[in-house]
């Protein structure tokens, strides 16, 4: 039995892909059409990627938020298909699957144990993270592999190395190119990797002296190598200083950032706030039809009351939950959430307290197969450190936490697998070390794994309904949406397409780029993305003078707390702008949670 054992166990290397792939066609089969979220990512990148296509000129003519290849993928698919939100869908759905497939090799070759990797594969795949930003896992994982097969797994020939050290190069400059931030910090977990080569194995640190040098070159080589078609791209589509630019303001925004988090650590000590309601419960009530009489804005007693200073906006974004939530509040769905927002600053101290331990044992009894274990574990759980500052510092809600927790998950299970070769032969203190680390892994993860299924917005099967029903729009949008919200798509659908013509603007505030790109409306914003912590110092003048210029011929108003607080109110921090929509336009109707506001037959000017 043990024989067939291990025989199965060694030919998992070769199914457990295959099972990879058939789940995920399966899993992400089974609800490859639900939801559609007016205010989500999908519309966010469907639209942008239609201005590209349609020759618009990135961060020159349409903002982008993050860089060129996290829109050109879907631009050039267009070019293929034609602006198509299905296509969209099974692209990411792809990225996913590639996440899961590169999360098990990574595992697989850490710890030698494919039924490990498979498990890897499988949390990732199970909950991918939100839907239309799964480039964050995949180059959470990717970054990982590679790194890991630069610096520390073992080849037959050090012309794999070589290789492998390039390969790194360039998904690290590739990263630039997804996301500047990313790249950043991935830059500096490879700097540190190279710094620390050498001192993998000391009886040969001379010659790893050497290949970290040559590494340094190939970085900075694979980093010009893959920017200078993009170089090229931008020089002659005109947005080449505006592409450059970009990375000098990221760097200065990170170093703000950064200060910004410290002095607030050192004059105010954190003091978490609890974690509000969900945004349906929050929500207060519509407001009553608006009035349809024409009054200029300065003739509105709503709009020189709500006249403030921009300085006083409230620019808070979304708190952290109280540690105390996790044991004191009331829903069990909320204490876990705490739990899980917090854990992985103790799982990531107990990993690399144990990759400590191993690098101490390989160094004093001369084992460097134990210092490459720690080196192992302090890269995938660095890896993973770099998507913990988005959710944990700026955005600490259910969708950043699963971006992060898939290079995070690969962590957590190749020090599972590692913390298991320790119990043969360690010594007291390392097997202890060992075993909660093991213990810390199968909590983390289980419970991760509990929530994370139910959690529409972690990408989870969780995003299928019961009765759906299939709803169809313009440029590909299908979707089946809850039966009870069925009716609610189809009149905001035909609201929009009955007041509006082709080529007329439709204008979404904060944002609902879905709209746009299921009604084939476009937008005059620049940025599709705007809420209390990112609107500028003169908003509501810029926002009714363009109105007064492109005479949109819909707007519609989410006054929803995007952030989970009153500020964030569109009709806190907006509230002239609301107040000049309200007395220009006339109200069709609140479809979805969306105010909809139609252009007069008469202008308000005659």
């Amino acid at each position: 039995m043990r024989n067939r054992i291990a025989l199965a166990m060694e030919g998992a290397r070769f199914w457990a892909p295959a099972i990879l792939v058939l789940f995920a066609l399966f899993y992400y089969g089974s609800y490859a059409l639900s939801g559609l979220d007016l205010a989500g990512e999908g519309g966010t990148i469907a639209v942008i990627a239609q201005r590209i296509d349609e020759g618009q000129r990135p961060i020159v003519d349409t903002f982008l938020g993050y860089n060129i290849l996290w829109y050109y993928p879907i631009a050039w698919l267009f070019r293929i298909t034609g602006p198509n939100f299905t296509v969209v869908r099974i692209f990411f759905f792809l990225i996913s699957t590639l996440a899961g497939l590169v999360g098990y090799r990574t595992v697989f070759r850490v710890t030698g144990r494919a039924l490990l990797g498979l498990a890897a594969g499988l949390i990732i795949m199970a909950i991918p993270g939100m839907q239309f930003r799964n480039y964050m896992g995949l180059l959470g994982v990717l970054n990982t592999m590679f790194l890991l097969e630069a610096f520390v797994l073992e080849h037959r020939r050090s012309a794999q190395r070589v290789a492998w050290i390039f390969g790194a190069g360039v998904v690290v400059a590739l990263t630039f190119l997804f996301r500047i931030d990313l790249g950043i910090l991935f830059t500096s977990l490879a700097m540190a990797a190279i710094i620390f080569y050498p001192l993998v194995d000391l009886t040969g640190w001379r010659k790893r002296l050497k290949t970290s040098l040559a590494a340094v070159a190939a970085f900075v080589l694979a980093f010009f190598i893959v920017h200078l078609p993009v170089d090229i791209l931008a020089a002659r589509s005109g947005f080449r200083s505006e592409f450059w630019d970009q990375y000098f303001a990221w760097l200065k925004d990170l170093d703000s950032r950064a200060q910004g988090l410290i002095t607030a650590a050192i004059t105010h000590p954190i003091q978490p706030r609890p974690l509000p309601a969900p945004a349906s419960k929050v929500q207060g009530a519509l407001p009553a039809v608006p009035s349809t009489e024409k009054t200029s804005p300065g003739a509105s007693p709503r709009a020189e009351t709500d006249q403030q200073d921009s300085s006083a906006i409230d620019r808070s974004t979304l708190p952290l939950p109280k540690v105390s939530d996790m044991f004191l509040d009331p829903q069990g769905k909320h204490r876990l959430f705490s739990f899980l927002i917090y854990y992985p600053l103790v799982a990531t101290a107990i990993m690399l307290g144990f990759a400590v331990i191993l690098a101490i044992d390989g160094w004093r009894h001369g084992l460097p197969e134990l210092t490459s274990k720690a080196f192992a574990l302090f890269i995938t759980v660095g890896a993973a450190l770099t998507l913990f500052p988005q959710y944990f510092f700026f955005r600490p809600d259910p969708p950043h936490l699963s971006e992060m927790m898939c290079p995070f998950a690969v962590a957590t299970i190749c020090a599972f697998g590692i913390a298991l070769e320790r119990f043969p032969g360690g010594s007291r203190f390392s097997k202890t070390a060992a075993t909660v680390c093991v213990v810390s892994a199968v909590l983390h993860l289980a419970l991760y794994v509990n929530y994370g299924l139910k959690q529409p917005w972690m990408g989870s099967i969780a995003r299928r309904k019961p009765r759906e029903k299939l709803f169809r729009a313009e440029n590909g949008v299908v979707a089946d949406v809850s039966s009870d919200k069925y009716q609610e798509y189809q009149d905001l659908y035909r609201t929009v397409m009955a007041n509006s013509k082709t080529g007329d603007y439709v204008v979404c505030f904060p944002y609902a780029p879905m709209v746009n790109f299921m009604t084939n409306r476009p937008s005059y914003e620049y940025n599709l993305y705007i809420d209390n912590a990112t609107r500028p110092a003169n908003f509501d003048a810029q926002a009714i003078a363009d109105i007064e210029r492109y005479h949109p011929a819909v707007v519609l108003i989410d006054n929803v707390a995007m952030n989970l607080t009153e500020s964030s109110r569109f009709s806190v921090w907006a509230a002239p702008t609301l107040a000049y929509i309200r007395s220009h336009y006339t109200y069709l109707g609140t479809f979805l949670r969306n105010e909809v506001y139609g252009r007069p037959a008469v202008s308000p000017r005659s």
